[in-house]
This record gives structure tokens, sequence and C-alpha cells, in this order.
């Protein structure tokens, strides 16, 4: 899956490409089951997050992910989205 996180998303974007830094997943989130995490992290890509779907209900539709960026979470692969979408196509992976 992928997490919608805009401030991480931001922060990662800010940094840019090749960076290292602590991650703090969640951090402005209000919701009781969503707790802050914290890790090293590396920004590996950064796109704008404009796509278009290929599957399901998201074929041929244009899609507005807002910054997205793609974190080496401590050797694990993280997407992070600053527009809240149900991810159900493979476009957000690429």
């Amino acid at each position: 899956g992928i997490f919608n996180d805009p401030a991480l998303a931001r922060e990662a974007m800010e940094l840019g490409e090749g960076a290292r830094f602590r991650a703090v997943f969640n951090r402005v989130e209000p919701d009781r089951f969503s707790r802050r995490f914290e890790a090293n992290a590396t920004v590996l890509r950064i796109r704008d997050g404009d796509c278009v779907g290929r599957r399901g209900f998201y074929a041929n539709r244009r899609l507005d992910l807002g910054t997205t960026v793609l974190l080496d979470v401590e050797g694990i692969k993280v997407v992070i989205i600053s527009i809240r979408t149900q991810c159900a196509d493979p476009v957000f992976f690429e």
C-alpha cells in the first residue's frame, strides 16, 4: 500500500533525492490509531503525483496524488503521497 502523510512528503521533497533524514510518520495525525513513528530514511524519488490509471475503476482516469515520494526506510521501500487516495492501481508504484 501507500502512506498518506502530506507533512512527510513535503519534508522529503524539500530535502531532495538522495537526502538522508529522520522520517517522522503521522506527526500531525489526530486519529488515535495512527501513532507517530520515526525511522532513518533516504529519499529515492520525488514526483508530482500526476498520473493516469491503467486498471479497474482508475483505468484511463487522471489522478492527482499530490507530492509523492519513494523512501528507503531502513531497507524497506515506502511510497508517501500527500492527497489521500485509494491505492487501487499499479501506477501508484511507478
